[in-house]
């Protein structure tokens, strides 16, 4: 009887390796086997001469060289379902634990050490509405990807009494049969997130997967929506996730602008954290109100919703050309916009005008006339970039305008963010730090603390050098 050499390239169940039987020969250091058993580990088939087959203890193969395979005859096996209860069993209790805030509650804890035992329980009652969560019953769940996984969490949802909306491109028609009636099946990816609470992904990666969670998926979300990826890390392009979180940075680093300028004209007695917070919830309210107004525009005449600074000058005018009474639209739209740049720009020349009165002894009528002429300087780059210089494209394939927003959206105002977090939490004197934090109960200023100290200065620098390799074309995992 021929005996078979398999190489073991990962942990195998001892139960499953059992059934295999006398006629194999299980090894892991099989120089030139027959057949390899793994999970994991990248195989590269054209590495072993007598190499008859290979089985993956998981459903993707993406860790094979399935093509390479093909060409030699080689068989590549999966076992699909033999992992979903185990990926359901982990995907419900994440979720929970982001949506009750399991994380901020377990820094509270923490704090709680350096208090006496009979402060404890106060504290507690105190601040525990804090870290109060959400019930996912009643939320709305998208699955994308209904395999045996997929199907097992839609289901798993109707048992948590949500609203489960479940697509597949490709569905399987005996996973489907599985699926409890009350899962709604749709159409499209869109009918599944739009309205979603939270949205997981449960597809193979394969080429038309890869980059699946890109800008445009991204924009058809519900705003605050949980996104959950256990299928695969490449199927969501953490580039559009980490200019997501840049475009929420830039837009609240202006508010943060607003209140450095104006803050310093309010009595001494105003709360820093209740006006930080107002500033936070206008910023993410308008910004919701713009994108209910700009995307359904640019999905309904099949327009490029991922053109960065470009879809306000290029897009938008062809929607609002080919749309009744575009130009009445068109036209409020862009004085609006106006009114929008003009606040913003006041903002940001304000700093620079109180700061020429007090260096040089300027009058504030010269100081802003002398702002005013280098901020419309610089402005006229932008503005030749989609006619004059077009073709100029200095830096990255960037036109002047879209590396003016690069520089100021990824490298300046991060800086800026992290110096001020550097110095409040670090340099600041601790007197006047706390003093502004006074509203806040004790806890929460110290969790604060260390979120300024540490967490917002590692995070910001993340985000910054990413967005400038990307820019770059340099890829860091090289």
């Amino acid at each position: 009887m021929s005996v078979y050499r398999l190489l073991k390239k990962n942990v195998i169940a001892r139960e499953g390796l059992d059934l295999l039987g006398k006629q194999f020969s299980i090894s892991e250091d099989e120089p030139d086997p027959q057949g390899i058993l793994v999970r994991s580990a990248r195989i590269n088939t054209d590495s072993y001469e007598s190499l008859l087959g290979v089985a993956r203890a998981g459903a993707g193969v993406n860790n094979i060289s399935v093509d390479k395979a093909t060409e030699r005859g080689i068989c590549v096996f999966n076992t699909p379902g033999a992992n979903a209860n185990a990926v359901v069993d982990l995907v419900f209790p994440m979720i929970g634990v982001w949506q009750r805030n399991i994380y901020r509650g377990i820094k509270f804890c923490e704090s709680l050490e350096e208090l006496e035992g009979d402060q404890v329980d106060g504290e507690v009652e105190r601040q525990k509405s804090a870290f109060r969560g959400m019930e996912i019953a009643g939320k709305t769940l998208a699955v994308v990807g209904l395999g045996q996984i997929g199907v097992r969490l839609a289901n798993g949802g109707i048992h948590r009494f949500m609203k489960v909306k479940g697509f597949d491109p490709k569905p399987v028609l005996a996973n489907i049969h599985m699926l409890l009636p009350d899962v709604e099946l749709v159409h499209s990816l869109d009918q599944a997130i739009g309205k979603a609470d939270i949205v997981s992904l449960h597809v193979p990666l394969i080429e038309k997967t890869k980059d699946l969670v890109n800008n445009e998926f991204i924009a058809r979300m519900k705003k605050g929506a949980l996104l959950v990826n256990y299928a695969r890390g490449p199927i969501v392009n953490e580039e559009a996730v980490l200019a997501a979180l840049g475009q929420a940075f830039f837009t609240l680093s202006l508010g943060m602008g607003a209140i450095m300028v104006y803050g310093a004209y309010l009595p001494a007695g105003s709360s820093v954290g209740r006006t930080s917070l107002m500033v936070a919830m206008a910023d993410t309210g308008v910004a919701l109100m713009a994108g209910l107004v700009i995307f359904p525009l640019v999905f309904e005449y099949g327009l490029e919703p991922a053109q960065g600074p470009g879809l306000i000058f290029l897009t938008l005018p062809n929607a609002f050309a080919q749309m009744p009474g575009g130009q009445w639209v068109g036209g409020a739209f862009f004085l609006l916009l106006l009114f929008a740049a003009w606040s913003s720009a006041i903002s940001l020349i304000e700093p620079a005008v109180a700061w020429m009165v007090e260096r040089f002894g300027w009058s504030r009528l010269k100081a802003t006339v002398f702002g005013g002429v280098c901020s419309w300087a610089v402005g006229i780059l932008t503005v030749i970039s989609f006619n004059l210089a077009a073709d100029f494209k200095p830096l990255g394939g960037m036109n002047m305008f879209e590396l003016i927003d690069f520089l100021t959206a990824n490298i300046m105002l991060p800086i800026g963010g992290m110096a001020i977090a550097i110095f409040v939490g670090w340099r600041m004197v601790p007197a006047a730090r706390d003093q502004s934090m006074a509203d806040l109960p004790p806890v929460m200023a110290r969790i604060w603390l260390w979120s300024i100290r540490v967490v917002a200065p590692i995070a910001v620098l993340v985000v910054m050098i990413t967005a400038i390799t990307n820019a770059l074309g340099i890829d860091l995992l090289q």
